[in-house]
């Protein structure tokens, strides 16, 4: 059974092809010189970005003297984790007295966000792509339970037990 579209003329010309494909082929040698270095830029800053361990503010904010603020991060997670552990660094603006940092951290893939502390009288502005600490991967860089013997892992989870029970008294509401 012979069946036209009764909205449209057929979606063929007069060779019957639906479409035609053009190719633009590089004939000159310097157009595929520029394009194979172009291509080796482009994976240059990939292998870099893929290996770069540093943790970058992703926005500019102003922390008021003596607190602390929740930074968005730009981080990059190991494959197959969605958790990545950050090391510090330590930031000064004028003079060893006045710092911010913030404190070693575990962020998530989901919320990439860091809490930095300024210690300082002033007040500190983070600028965006700032480096603000080291990320690792925790599966290889924090201890494993298993590498501890029983009695090491009872000692453990008592001072884990006896510093619960201090933030629990000192503050009040968390209990």
């Amino acid at each position: 059974m012979v069946v036209e579209n009764s909205v449209s003329p057929p979606f063929t010309d007069e060779d019957g092809h639906t479409f035609k494909v053009r190719v633009f082929k590089a004939t000159s040698f310097k157009s595929k010189q520029s394009t194979h270095r172009r291509n080796q830029k482009f994976k240059r800053r990939t292998r870099f970005w893929n290996s770069d361990r540093n943790i970058r503010s992703a926005a500019k904010i102003v922390i008021p003297p003596e607190t602390s603020v929740a930074i968005p991060v730009l981080a990059n997670f190991p494959t197959g984790s969605d958790q990545l552990y950050v090391e510090k660094v330590f930031s000064s603006n004028r003079n060893p007295d006045d710092f911010y940092t913030p404190p070693d951290s575990l962020i998530t893939r989901g919320n990439p966000k860091l809490h930095v502390a300024n210690f300082s009288a002033t007040a500190v502005t983070i600028q965006i792509g700032q480096v603000l600490g080291i990320g690792h991967n925790p599966d290889t860089w924090l201890d494993r339970t298993g590498r501890y013997s029983p009695e090491s892992k009872q000692r453990i989870d008592a001072h884990a037990t006896i510093i619960q029970t201090l933030v629990e008294s000192r503050t009040p509401g968390l209990g």
